[in-house]
């Protein structure tokens, strides 16, 4: 298991109560989702979003294939990440630090 998904791995639990009456199904999860992952935490909270609702859809029968919720996971954190690091590096933190020096 990667050590950045650990972090992830988390926010799949509140939503995923019906995963977790099947052992080998819990742990299928965990495996599809020990994957590297990485992106700026503010607006990377989206993604978890969307792959937890995924997981929620899996979990209640529905016919979605397992590899969605980690192609969307992969291929939303780079993008999430570079728009939350501009936002994040390149505004809020400057504006933050200008504070003190208005007058």
């Amino acid at each position: 298991m990667h050590g950045r998904s650990r972090g992830f791995i988390p926010t799949c639990h509140c939503r995923t109560n019906t995963i977790r009456r099947d052992p080998e199904a819990y742990r299928c999860l965990l495996m599809r989702h020990s994957v590297f992952y990485n992106t700026e935490p503010q607006t990377g909270q989206l993604v978890n979003g969307i792959v937890a609702s995924l997981e929620e859809e899996i979990g209640m029968g529905k016919d979605i294939d397992e590899n969605v919720p980690v192609t969307v996971k992969a291929s939303l954190m780079g993008p999430l990440a570079r728009i939350g690091d501009s936002i994040m590096q390149g505004i809020i933190v400057e504006e933050i630090c200008l504070l003190p020096l208005s007058p």
